[in-house]
C-alpha cells in the first residue's frame, strides 16, 4: 500500500497492513473448509497469515490441505510466508499475472498512489489488462486499477475484502466503480473508520467486503467507525445513496435532508442562482505567466502588461482583496505585442514552456485568454473554512482559485453573501459536495460551489456583523466569525437549535473525517 508522504512512498508500497486490521478484514470472508485465498499485493504477507491463522482457528481439524494461500507482489517482503511453497508466491506485476488463475476469495490492500504519479503507458498497460477499459478516467488512483483486474480472478460466487482510501466514496471516477460493483457482486459491505490506522500515514481507509460474484447486487450495507474494531452494526444503505457522487455516512447521512430543510424552510438558494463561476485563468505555466515585481523590472514588463493576481488562499486575510495584499502580477500581452517583450518571451521558450500542453494549443503561446474582473473569488483547494473574498481590485486569478461574477448584486447584497459564506449552512453545502484531497485537503469543484447554500436581503442590519467578521478575519480567527455569521443568521431567520445543531454537528463530523479541524 502506498501512502502519500516521502517522495519515495508516493511512488512504492512501503507500508503494510497491521495485523489487527488484517484480522479485521479476512475473519468475515473465512467460512468455508476448502478454500483458495490471493493477495494481488501481498507485501509482507499480514493478510495471507491471517487467512491462514483464522482458516486453522475455524476449522482446526482440516486438512492444511484444504486451504490455498497464493500472492502477487513486485517487491515481496516474504519473511511471514517463508512455510508457503515457493510456487505459492509471484514475485511479479499484478497486471501480469494470469487471468486463468481464479481463487474463492481475494483480500487485499492494493497501492494507493495517486494518478499524478502513473506514467501514461502504465495507465495504457493497467486498462489493457481490464475488461472495462473504458470505465476509468486517466485521473483514476493505482487501487482502482486493482479492484478491477482482481474480479477476473475470482470464481462464480466468490468474494473480495480490501482496505481502500476514502477517495473510494467520494473521487468522480470512483462513482462509475461503485456502480459498476453493483452489478457484479450480489452482497456489499462497508467499514468506513474514521482515524488513521497507518504509522507515518494520514490516509484515511475503509474496509470493503464484496460476496456473491456473478450476481446483481440486493444488498449494501455500511458502518462506521472511529477506530477498527469488530463492535459495529450495519445500517442498510439506498442504492441511490451508493450511486450519489459522494457516499455520505453514519450521523452525516442527515446532511443533505439538512440542506433542503435550510432551503424549503428558510429561502436559502443555491450560489448558481445569483453568480455565475468560472475557472481562474488557465496558464499551464504559472513560473512564466505568474511573475514577481522584482522580476517585471529586471525584463522591463510594464505596468500595462501586468495584472494583479490571487494565485491562492493563503495569506489573505478579511473580506476584500486589495492592491496591496497581492504581491504577483499576471503577464498579460496582445497577439501583436510579441516583438516588445522578446527577451521575456524568449526565456520561456528556452524553458520549453511554449511546448507544454496549454501554451501550444494557443497562438501564439504567449497569450492569455483572461476575461473580464471577477467581482469575488473563491479557494479551489484550501484546508480550513473557504470564503469569498471580494475583489476591489483590477485582480484576475490562476485557476487554483475560481472566479465569481455577481448577477445585479448590490453592495450590501454582496455583504450579505460574503458573511453567509462564513455560516454553517453554507460550508456543511461545500463540505458534503467537495472532494477530498490528500493530508484532509478539500478540492471545491465549481459544481460544489454552485450548490452552496447562501442567503442574502437588503436589509442593512448586516453592516456591523460584516465588519465584526472582517476584524475576527483579519485577526486570523476564522472560527470565531464562522460562530459570529451563524449565531447573526440563525437569530435574524429564526432558525430552530434542533436543526442549527445538527447542521453544526454535521459538519464538525465531516471535518473532522478530513482531517480538517
Amino acid at each position: 500500500m502506498v501512502i502519500k508522504s516521502t517522495d519515495s512512498q508516493k511512488l512504492n508500497g512501503v507500508f503494510y497492513t497491521p495485523s489487527f486490521l488484517a484480522r479485521l478484514l479476512v475473519e468475515p470472508l473465512i467460512q468455508n473448509r476448502k478454500l483458495d485465498i490471493f493477495d494481488p499485493a501481498y507485501g509482507d504477507g499480514a493478510l495471507l497469515l491471517a487467512s491462514e491463522q483464522i482458516h486453522k482457528m475455524k476449522f482446526a481439524e482440516v486438512n492444511r490441505s484444504n486451504l490455498g494461500l497464493f500472492g502477487s507482489d513486485i517487491a515481496p517482503v516474504n519473511g511471514l510466508l517463508s512455510h508457503l511453497p515457493g510456487s505459492n508466491l509471484s514475485q511479479k506485476d499484478f497486471f501480469e499475472y494470469p487471468i486463468r488463475k481464479k481463487f474463492d476469495i481475494v483480500v487485499m490492500n492494493p497501492p494507493y498512489v495517486r494518478h499524478h504519479y502513473l506514467s501514461k503507458e502504465k495507465i495504457i498497460e493497467y486498462k489493457h489488462s481490464l475488461e472495462e477499459k473504458t470505465l476509468l478516467s486517466n485521473r483514476a488512483d493505482l487501487w482502482s486499477y486493482f479492484v478491477l483486474k482482481t474480479t477476473r480472478h475470482l470464481k462464480k460466487g466468490g468474494a473480495v475484502g480490501a482496505i481502500l482510501p476514502w477517495s473510494f466514496l467520494h473521487a468522480e471516477y470512483a462513482r462509475a466503480l461503485r456502480q459498476w460493483l453493483t452489478q457484479k457482486f450480489g452482497r456489499i459491505e462497508l467499514l468506513s473508520i474514521n482515524e488513521p490506522c497507518f504509522d507515518k500515514a494520514n490516509e484515511r481507509i475503509l474496509l470493503l467486503w464484496l460476496r456473491d460474484f456473478g450476481e446483481k447486487c440486493n444488498s449494501i450495507k455500511v458502518a462506521e467507525v472511529d477506530h477498527p474494531n469488530n463492535r459495529f452494526e450495519f445500517v442498510q444503505l439506498s442504492l441511490d445513496k451508493w450511486l450519489s457522487p459522494k457516499v455520505v455516512l453514519g450521523r452525516s447521512d442527515c446532511t443533505f435532508e439538512t440542506i433542503n430543510t435550510y432551503k424549503s424552510d428558510f429561502g436559502f438558494t443555491e450560489f448558481n442562482s445569483i453568480a455565475d463561476i468560472k475557472l481562474g485563468v488557465v496558464t499551464g505555466a504559472n513560473e512564466f505567466f505568474v511573475i514577481s515585481t522584482e522580476n517585471a523590472n529586471k525584463f522591463g514588463l510594464p505596468k500595462a502588461n501586468l495584472i494583479p493576481v490571487v494565485t491562492g488562499s493563503k495569506g489573505l486575510k478579511g473580506l476584500a482583496i486589495s492592491d496591496n495584499t497581492l504581491p504577483k502580477w499576471l503577464f498579460a500581452v496582445k497577439p501583436n505585442e510579441g516583438e516588445k517583450f522578446e527577451a521575456y518571451i524568449s526565456s520561456g521558450e528556452a524553458l520549453g514552456i511554449h511546448e507544454r500542453h496549454h501554451p501550444r494549443n494557443r497562438h501564439p503561446w504567449y497569450v492569455l485568454k483572461v476575461g473580464a474582473v471577477p467581482d469575488a473569488f473563491f479557494p479551489y483547494r484550501i484546508l480550513h473554512i473557504p470564503y469569498l473574498f471580494k475583489n476591489d481590485t483590477s485582480a484576475q486569478s490562476t485557476n487554483s482559485v475560481h472566479r465569481v461574477y455577481f448577477k445585479n448584486v448590490s453592495e450590501t447584497q454582496l455583504q450579505w453573501l460574503q458573511v453567509c459564506s462564513l455560516s454553517v449552512p453554507f460550508q456543511l453545502s461545500i463540505e458534503s459536495n467537495s472532494r477530498i484531497y490528500g493530508k484532509g485537503v478539500l478540492k471545491v469543484e465549481l459544481s460544489a460551489l454552485k450548490r452552496a447554500l447562501v442567503f442574502f436581503t437588503t436589509d442593512p442590519c448586516i453592516v456591523p456583523v460584516y465588519d465584526s467578521i472582517s476584524h475576527c478575519l483579519r485577526a486570523g480567527n476564522k472560527i470565531e466569525a464562522v460562530h459570529i455569521a451563524t449565531e447573526f443568521l440563525n437569530a435574524y431567520l429564526g432558525i430552530p437549535s434542533h436543526l442549527a445543531s445538527v447542521a453544526n454537528n454535521a459538519l464538525l463530523e465531516l471535518q473532522k473525517r478530513r482531517g480538517a479541524r
